[in-house]
């Protein structure tokens, strides 16, 4: 294969994966009645986006408290906090043994947050 081919094999590759990720990217969400708050780790299951079923489960934790703990993905016998600001949320402060010690750690999480928080 001369360097010409290689060069034209290589510009329709591109094409095609922009053309994939321009058709995904313009999708409508197939399931509207999920949370606001697209938050946690996504699953991938033959190249769709899944939300784990243990983060949608946490969802009112979210909407009262700010942060919940969740069992870790792959971790046995581990929990791990996840914290919301506003429409994102992300893990935080790494791996607990108990569901009890990663609460506590949310809780003080929480209240660095209201400290530290602007005034008006």
């Amino acid at each position: 294969m001369d360097l010409m081919t290689a060069s034209i094999a290589l510009a329709i590759i591109g094409i095609i994966f922009s053309i994939s990720i321009y058709a995904r990217r313009t999708k409508t969400n197939i399931n509207p009645s999920e949370p606001k708050a697209i938050c946690g780790t996504p699953l991938v299951y033959s190249g769709q986006l899944s939300i784990r079923p243990e983060i949608l489960a946490a969802d009112a934790e979210f909407e009262s408290q700010g942060y919940a703990a969740i069992k870790h993905h792959d971790i046995e016998n581990a929990w791990t906090l996840m914290v919301c600001r506003g429409n994102i949320c992300f893990s935080h402060g790494g791996t607990y043994n108990s569901k009890d010690d990663a609460l506590k750690a949310g809780l003080e999480w929480k209240s660095n947050m209201e400290i530290n928080a602007p005034q008006e």
